[in-house]
């Protein structure tokens, strides 16, 4: 009974160290800051692919420009 039960434990403590392949050349590599949310002084980590990191950084950049782009005037 132990033996099945160690076995059982050891099998289940492998799977769960298992990580899924990636093709070779698809590998992203993560990227990881510590951020402090809006509204709060305790710092988070948040991790996210490069590839993530360039989009939302993207966004941001485009949501600047265009809070400071001048407003046309208006027309009477």
């Amino acid at each position: 009974m132990d033996k099945v039960l160690i076995a059982i434990t050891v099998a289940g403590l492998l799977a769960a160290c298992a990580s899924p392949e990636t093709p070779a050349g698809s590998a992203s590599q993560q990227i990881c800051t510590r951020e402090a949310p809006l509204g709060s002084n305790i710092p988070v980590t948040r991790c996210r692919s490069a590839e993530q990191a360039a989009r939302e950084g993207d966004a941001a950049r485009s949501a600047l420009d265009a809070a400071i782009r001048p407003v046309p005037p208006r027309q009477q």
